[in-house]
């Protein structure tokens, strides 16, 4: 029996992560480091909502980190994309890092979306906390199908500092290729032009096929964009 026991606590003690500390500095202060969480509770998932004007449509989704510039998560809860650093036994998340630019990979938890990790990079202040989280959306013609996207909220300064748009760029560079396969440099200008002028709202209207037309971008939006791709003309 006592051996049952002893075992039983090793066991537990691999499904929980604890924190984990990405860096090799032990004389680093708590206002010197970067804490990564998936914490977020009603009031701050409505800011960010808020923030990037989207409606109730939009649904919280519990999203899992899968990498942080290069280096994997070390545990597994049933998810084909790879390992991840939130804990098997609750899916909490906390990490500590290093100040400056980083490469997150991050993926869903729910079976009902489509969505592919997303890999992007994001500046991180040091002493600050972010959330590492995400949204769902239903699309399609039956609103059967889900949409996810990742969020990285700064719970310090209330500000949502990266919002995953991959599925807005990647449709755009396929309607400007489907029109010109040649101009793979013209078509990566434009995207990048329109990706910076365009909001989050205007670019999720444009993925659902809210804007008039069957989504293409309508004419008071393309003459706010027109200067900027102009520039990307092949000279």
């Amino acid at each position: 029996m006592k051996h049952i026991f002893i075992l039983f606590i090793v066991l537990l003690s691999g499904c929980t992560s604890g924190p984990k500390y990405l860096y090799n500095d032990p004389d680093l202060s708590a206002d010197q480091r970067v804490l990564l969480t998936n914490q977020c509770d009603a009031e701050c998932e409505n800011k960010i909502k808020s923030a990037l004007e989207l409606d109730n449509k939009y649904v919280a989704a519990e999203s899992r980190l899968l990498e942080v510039n290069g280096i994997k998560g070390g545990y597994n809860r049933n998810i084909s994309v790879g390992k991840m650093f939130n804990s098997t036994l609750d899916g909490s998340l906390e990490i500590y890092t290093v100040q400056g630019l980083h490469e997150l990979l991050a993926h869903h938890a729910l079976r009902t979306s489509h969505s592919f990790p997303e890999r992007f990079k994001v500046n991180l202040l040091a002493g600050h906390t972010y959330h590492i989280g995400g949204f769902v959306v239903k699309q399609g013609e039956e609103n059967t199908l889900y949409r996810w996207f990742p969020v990285v909220y700064d719970l310090t300064d209330n500000k949502v500092v990266y919002a995953g748009d991959s599925a807005f760029q990647v449709r755009m560079n396929l309607l400007c290729r489907s029109g010109h396969p040649q101009y793979g440099p013209f078509c990566k200008c434009m995207v990048g032009e329109i990706n910076n002028k365009m909001s989050f709202k205007e670019k999720e209207d444009y993925i659902l096929g809210l804007k008039a037309g069957e989504n293409q971008i309508n004419e008071k939006l393309l003459k706010r964009l027109t200067a900027g791709i102009v520039q990307c003309l092949p000279k």
